[in-house]
């Protein structure tokens, strides 16, 4: 829910911005405004079922604005759909950094000690299958 507020806001920022400078945004708003449309189209593609075409996406919206609903989206689209224990480690760890007083940090600390705990079960061939169901922010 907080995330959702970010992107509402940021998007009435640049609104704003507009209606006060006609002439054009600035590079950081276009990226702002690029990167919200990436997190959209990945939505949309994860919606599809095209799960690395949406990571691609999220992955940009991160990099261009550091927008943490993309960052949220890639730890779990990598822990429950594309199963690529390592990279969720990653992008877990990248996002607690990110935003340490996120509501659910607890939550996200467990499912990286989870996905912790899966690349060693990989190594010793005793990892489970993953069942939980998740849709993207």
């Amino acid at each position: 829910m907080k995330h959702i507020k970010t992107t509402i806001l940021i998007t009435t920022l640049i609104s704003i911005l507009t209606i006060i400078n006609p002439g054009g945004l600035s590079a950081q708003d276009m990226d702002s405004y690029k990167a919200l449309n990436h997190l959209e189209q990945g939505n949309k593609l994860f919606k599809e079922g095209k799960y690395k075409k949406s990571a691609n996406e999220y992955k940009i919206a991160w990099e261009k604005a550091r927008l943490l609903d993309a960052l949220y989206n890639l730890t779990q689209l990598y822990n429950f759909k594309i199963n690529n224990n390592k990279l969720a480690l990653d992008y877990y760890n990248e996002y607690i950094a990110a935003d340490p007083y996120y509501t659910d940090i607890y939550k996200l600390e467990q499912l990286r000690d989870k996905a912790k705990a899966d690349i060693e079960n990989e190594k010793n061939g005793s990892l489970k299958p993953k069942i939980k169901m998740w849709m993207p922010k």
